[in-house]
């Protein structure tokens, strides 16, 4: 099947705006369990930061990918994550892709340029998921 494929910067878009809205419920998860603990030390508590991030990240990437193929980033950028068979992708190929974007970073960030250069437009973990990124047609 022809997709019509999403260019790498709708997707980097999308990431990007991704992260930023992990990162500002982590840290807004993470200052009011503070407060409402009472535990002061300020920066010294944002080691915890990390997991809680990670673990949001996790959470985020993988089941809003895996409930319509659509992170928020994706719904703003106009886009969808699909399988090789042009369907949704379920929480298997989700946690796949998600794995695969530590791979992807591990070489300066070569997984995700990759994309660019890709005759199907796909990054290393959408290789490694045997996912597509395409522009979502029910967008309006």
């Amino acid at each position: 099947d022809v997709y019509s494929l999403a260019g790498f910067f709708p997707r980097a878009s999308a990431f990007l705006i991704d992260l930023v809205i992990v990162a500002a419920i982590a840290y807004a998860t993470l200052k009011i369990s503070f407060m409402v603990a009472g535990v002061g030390g300020g920066a010294q508590n944002m080691r915890y930061l990390y997991p809680v991030l990670f673990l949001l990240a996790s959470t985020y990437f993988i089941f809003l990918h895996a409930l319509d193929g659509k992170t928020i980033g994706k719904m703003l950028m106009g886009i969808r994550l699909i399988n090789s068979d042009g369907e949704d992708v379920g929480v298997w190929d989700a946690f796949l892709r998600w794995f695969g974007y530590f791979i992807s970073a591990a070489v300066m960030l070569a997984g995700f340029f990759w994309a660019i250069f890709d005759s199907e437009g796909q990054a290393w973990h959408d290789k490694i998921a045997g996912t597509y990124v395409v522009k979502d047609q029910n967008r309006k």
